[in-house]
């Protein structure tokens, strides 16, 4: 660890230990659970980052020390925000899309939409794509704040698990190259549109309507010719970009989160990681940590990071699921993380950010790993 720094800093104060936090003294709730994603700016060496306190944190990435809080129009950030030369791009609780100036704090434009926006925004030339709580579909011009097309997606009437899936953008090569916009959906199908223009193309039902919890809330990834896709009560899935047609599935259901690497597929859900090879979809290694839901996963140098949202930080060996570290927190880990150089960026779920170095030669913890062959 370089260095540990608390980001929210109005925590419980003494009268939670002695009964109910009070608002009149500034007390948060017993269950805190930050889930905002730092942002690294090596050109100015410092790390933005939201939370549950209105506030953008500008802190030192040398140190650890706050150098500027800027208060939000509305709402709280809680995604990675985009950074784009001198502007950042985001979205609030509040339904806000906010591009602003990182040397004055000041907001070039602001656009309400029609629900939060708690995912990473995806910035693809001048264009922002986006998807909001009520899982509609925005593309915006990065320049004016101008919506250029929106899809509006109902969600389902059952119970779903209440997080969306980002859009993917691709380029097929046909007869001209076209950009297309991929993104899964609660209903348990996968949308296709045509990116600059939002005109649907096809979409593909994944999901399993007979059981409960056929989403699909795991951001899709391309591997070179097909598109992976994790239905939370089918598994995962292999898809033709060009046709939807299923290539391969495999049944490792309660998947939320997806990666790619190297010819492997990682997909994480609740206390469990399994890699899969990308050819044919057959299970390589498979690794489980005690409880918690896992944060988006990272790979870099061969090596495999992900945190648990009621645990730790876990350290595997891309190609074999060996555990090599696992980084302890008081309360665990639930934003994205941002690897640069040879830092990694957490954010833990009790509001402190921290700043490690995949050098460290730390003591190698317990945990469970099983090949499969």
């Amino acid at each position: 660890m370089s260095w540990l720094s608390p980001v929210i800093t109005n925590g419980a104060c003494l009268s939670s230990v002695l009964g109910d936090p009070k608002q009149a003294d500034n007390c948060l709730a017993w269950t805190r659970h930050e889930t905002a994603s730092p942002l690294f700016d090596a050109a100015r060496n410092v790390i933005y980052i939201g939370g549950s306190d209105g506030l953008l944190h500008v802190i030192s990435a040398r140190d650890g020390s706050l150098k500027k809080k800027i208060r939000l129009p509305e709402g709280n950030l809680h995604a990675k925000p985009v950074l784009s030369e001198n502007h950042l791009f985001f979205g609030t609780s509040a339904g806000d899309i906010i591009k602003m100036d990182v040397d004055t704090g000041l907001v070039s434009w602001k656009l309400k939409v029609d629900a939060e926006v708690e995912n990473q925004i995806v910035l693809h030339g001048s264009t922002l794509f986006f998807v909001t709580g009520l899982s509609t579909i925005y593309a915006v011009d990065a320049h004016t704040g101008t919506i250029q097309w929106n899809q509006k997606r109902p969600l389902p009437s059952h119970i779903f698990i209440g997080t969306q899936s980002n859009p993917l953008l691709i380029s097929l090569k046909e007869n001209n190259e076209k950009l297309i916009l991929v993104c899964g959906h609660a209903s348990g199908r996968v949308d296709f549109y045509e990116a600059t223009t939002g005109k649907p193309i096809f979409n593909v039902m994944v999901g399993d309507l007979a059981f409960e919890f056929p989403d699909v809330v795991a951001t899709p990834v391309f591997d070179h010719s097909s598109i992976i896709v994790a239905s939370f009560n089918r598994g995962v899935i292999s898809l033709d970009p060009k046709t939807g047609e299923i290539r391969w599935r495999l049944t490792s259901t309660e998947k939320t989160k997806l990666a790619m690497a190297e010819g492997l597929i990682f997909a994480a859900g609740n206390k469990s990681v399994v890699a899969i090879n990308a050819q044919d979809g057959k299970p390589v290694w498979r690794f489980t940590f005690d409880k918690g839901a896992p944060t988006d996963m990272t790979v870099k140098n061969g090596f495999l990071y992900f945190g648990s949202d009621h645990n730790a930080l876990y350290v595997l060996r891309a190609k074999t699921g060996r555990p090599m570290q696992y980084i302890g927190s008081v309360q665990g880990f639930a934003g994205e993380f941002d690897f640069s150089s040879n830092q990694l960026f957490a954010m833990s779920t009790a509001g402190y950010l921290y700043a490690m170095s995949p050098d460290f030669k730390g003591i190698v913890q317990r945990a469970i790993s099983s090949t499969l062959f």
